[in-house]
């Protein structure tokens, strides 16, 4: 078409660059010799401090692209006018003479990467302090199998002295048996020789029945000891178990930890991705 340039192009496809862009976008063209603005395409929620005619101002990336006469891209944040965006300015040439004619800027809505930001950074801290209490409870688990390890031994030592006085209780049952059969021979033989022995009798009396004290203290701890062994056993048993739970709770937490760092690894790589669009 006669007489129309690139810029003047650009200025007619301006609105149709918008609605063929799927992100917010808003559109800003401007001619190069008096720095004013011939077409502006607001976007969504981008609506810049410009109109059509306006001069543009000095700091903009299209001034700079001008001046410079190169592609510009200026990442500006939601201080500046509310609401982030990435700017893209590129300069306009005259196909005939290559005379620099103007430029053009893109201007594409951040507010989507800015939430994934500061939901990435939100994910990363809620990591840190999960990431604290996984290590918190993974050391008292391994505090509870140190006290369960304790428990084991001093089961083990309690079943160890329950056995142990068992046996010497068996041996004072059996001296009290010789004992008791001793003072029988002996009352037998006080009686027959009857009223000299009388004072032997009394003697092996007294050993009769001390020997049978004995044996009915015997009877009464017997009863007691085999309650020792069963709760040695329960106790035995009941560690054992909380071993096996603190070991499974050790094992899950740390499974539970290398997950936790997998996100915070997946955290970081969409921060860095989101800052490098």
């Amino acid at each position: 078409m006669e007489g129309v340039n690139v810029l003047d192009c650009f200025v007619r496809v301006a609105p149709l660059l918008r609605e063929l862009n799927m992100s917010d976008v808003a559109i800003v063209v401007a001619e190069a010799k008096n720095r004013t603005i011939l077409s502006y395409v607001p976007g969504e929620t981008i609506k810049l401090p410009v109109e059509v005619g306006n001069v543009v101002h000095d700091t903009s990336a299209v001034v700079e692209s001008i001046i410079k006469r190169q592609k510009i891209v200026r990442k500006i944040g939601k201080e500046i006018f509310g609401f982030p965006y990435l700017g893209v300015a590129l300069p306009l040439y005259d196909d005939d003479d290559h005379e620099l004619l103007g430029a053009i800027s893109i201007n594409i809505s951040l507010a989507k990467e800015d939430q994934v930001l500061e939901m990435a950074d939100e994910v990363e801290k809620s990591i840190d302090e999960t990431s604290e209490i996984m290590e918190e409870f993974a050391a008292k688990s391994q505090e509870l199998m140190a006290i369960s390890d304790n428990l084991a031994n001093y089961s083990t030592i309690l079943s160890d002295n329950a056995s142990k006085t068992d046996n010497i209780l068996k041996i004072i049952g059996k001296i009290a048996s010789q004992t008791n059969l001793l003072g029988l021979n002996a009352s037998i033989e006080a009686a027959r020789v009857g009223e000299l022995g009388k004072g032997f009798d009394v003697v092996a009396k007294e050993i009769r029945k001390l020997s049978k004290d004995s044996s009915d203290s015997i009877q009464g701890i017997n009863p007691i000891l085999g309650i020792l062994a069963e709760t040695s056993e329960e106790i035995s048993s009941a560690v054992s178990n909380i071993r096996e739970i603190s070991h499974v709770q050790a094992s899950g937490s740390q499974e539970i930890f290398a997950s936790i760092q997998n996100i915070h690894e997946l955290a970081k790589k969409l921060v860095a991705m989101t800052e490098n669009h």
